[in-house]
């Protein structure tokens, strides 16, 4: 059994190292990958199995905590024999521009992280990754979710770089259920040809149930993420500071004042900001500056609100002609990195304004996270200039109101727009068309159409309005049952923790099950 070295990135929405480290320690007894450069993220659960996980795989091991990674610190000191020339740069300057537009997370006032300082970030960070890729061996790269922070996209593009193995984990709607794939770009037509992995309690009634759901009655089908941002969003300050003083005295705080002092304002906290006129790893927050931050990033995301809803207009849905395009919450790895170009959703506006039939509206309806004020730097997914350049299109492209059914607007339009939201499943489940503008696990259902330019645009609208036009139900049960055989069920990430009642073993034998069978049927291993 011949090892392969591989970077382990179990971090993804604050994922739990210590399945990670059973998992890895099964493929590596199991099929020789051996977890050389391993990124975690909760530091108490790494000390915990540390030792017992050591003595698995073998002591050479590298740790990097995540904080330090974000922040572009605490890297494998590796030999510097990599350079990026004219032609390294060229070759992966497209995914340089997501990068830049990648971390507006550091930045979301506007105001901190500048282009050049970006540019300098992202391709430090490249060297690096090609540097440690090279002095130890790494052949392959296996991460719970797509790379759509830019320290984890930078070593995605040094793996591409140096063509080596690149695997990722993608979330469905469909509970705890997620499936491999190797391709940020689009997907492989093998990607759901492989063999299917045994897997404990899949769950194919949730499945069914969602796919119900999505053809019910929208009051009745809740997002339990959204319901959560909603609840946080409506936590008034009293609460919080109820909650506050309930800590303080719990924790006994109050008997010590010297330690709040420390901890608040000298001890550093993990942020995803960057402070002006500086880099990353030279943006040291306190806890006491954090919270600034937050609040002012959290007040300036509100405030785009009214703004939005001067733009609004109502809206005679059963008498328009219309597409409807919902926006897509930024910053998020839904646009980036999955949108690619469409990263930027007023292209997909522009395309939509200059290439569709003149009687055909365009409705855009913004997504409401947008304005709680409670997700990873929300502020910096839209600005005035945002909302400025959308009232800039023809006539016909029209804000609708946040209130608006959603499926009354799926049910009333020609066809629904989106980048890779879930409203494309929704739509198509409720025979619907879906123009889908990035790269999206339903973009290949019958009644979806992947647009990458003007001529895939051109056609999927001609084939939409064809007499012998027609999404059956049968059809999008068959292609989700189908595309559900390889599912991996389990809480591999810490998106699911709030839904996945699995147990950590259930999701060990899934995820390693799993990934061996598309490992070997890539001819990986």
């Amino acid at each position: 059994m011949r090892i392969k070295n591989a970077i382990v990135m179990a971090t993804s929405s604050g994922c739990e190292c210590d399945t990670w480290m059973l998992i890895m320690s099964e493929l590596k007894q199991r099929v020789g990958i051996h977890p050389r450069y391993f990124i975690y993220y909760d530091e108490d659960k790494l000390q915990q199995g540390k030792n017992e996980f050591l003595s698995n795989v073998g002591d050479e091991v590298f740790f990097h905590n995540e904080f330090d990674n974000y922040k572009g610190r605490g890297y494998y000191e590796a030999n510097k024999k990599n350079v990026l020339d004219d032609k390294l740069l060229q070759s992966f300057s497209s995914r340089e521009l997501i990068a830049l537009r990648m971390m507006d997370r550091f930045d979301p006032l506007s105001n901190a992280f500048t282009f050049t300082n970006r540019q300098y970030y992202f391709r430090e960070l490249v060297l690096k990754w090609l540097d440690i890729i090279d002095e130890l061996n790494i052949e392959i790269f296996i991460s719970p979710d797509v790379p759509h922070r830019v320290s984890d996209y930078a070593l995605y593009v040094a793996c591409t770089i140096k063509k080596i193995d690149f695997i990722f984990f993608e979330p469905t709607p469909f509970g705890d259920a997620s499936f491999i794939n190797d391709r940020i770009d689009d997907y492989d037509s093998s990607t759901f040809n492989a063999k299917a992995s045994t897997q404990i309690n899949n769950n194919d009634d949730v499945i069914q149930s969602k796919l119900n759901s999505f053809r019910g009655i929208k009051d009745n089908y809740k997002l339990w993420y959204m319901e959560d941002q909603v609840k946080k969003a409506n936590v008034g300050v009293s609460a919080k500071a109820f909650r506050l003083a309930k800590r303080f005295i719990e924790k006994g705080w109050i008997y010590k004042p010297v330690s709040v002092f420390n901890a608040a304002f000298k001890k550093e906290r993990f942020s995803f900001y960057v402070k002006p006129h500086s880099m990353p790893y030279y943006s040291n927050f306190n806890l006491f500056d954090k919270r600034i931050a937050d609040f002012r990033t959290n007040q300036k995301s509100k405030s785009y609100l009214p703004i939005y809803n001067k733009i609004v207009e109502d809206i005679d849905l059963k008498s328009t002609k219309y597409v409807i395009f919902a926006l897509h919450y930024q910053p998020e790895a839904t646009t980036s990195p999955n949108g690619g170009v469409y990263v930027d959703q007023l292209l997909v506006i522009s395309m939509l304004d200059r290439l569709l039939p003149a009687d055909v509206s365009i409705l855009v309806k913004d997504h409401k996270s947008q304005f709680y004020g409670v997700l990873e730097s929300p502020s910096a997914g839209r600005s005035q200039v945002f909302y400025d350049r959308l009232q800039q299109f023809s006539s016909r492209v029209k804000v609708v109101p946040l209130e608006l059914n959603s499926f009354d607007l799926i049910d009333n339009a020609q066809a629904v727009v989106t980048v890779t939201g879930t409203i494309g499943i929704e739509s198509l489940a409720r025979a619907k068309p879906v123009l889908c503008f990035g790269r999206t696990w339903y973009q290949n259902c019958q009644g979806a159409f992947r647009i990458k330019d003007k001529d895939d645009l051109l056609a999927a609208w001609n084939s939409i309005n064809q007499d012998d036009f027609i999404i059956t139900d049968k059809e999008v049960n068959n292609y989700v049952n189908n595309i559900a055989k390889y599912f991996i069920w389990g809480l591999h990430s810490g998106v699911y923790k709030k839904i996945s009642r699995r147990s950590q073993q259930e999701t060990v034998t899934n995820v390693v099950s799993g990934l061996i069978c598309f490992l070997e049927n890539k001819s990986i291993i």
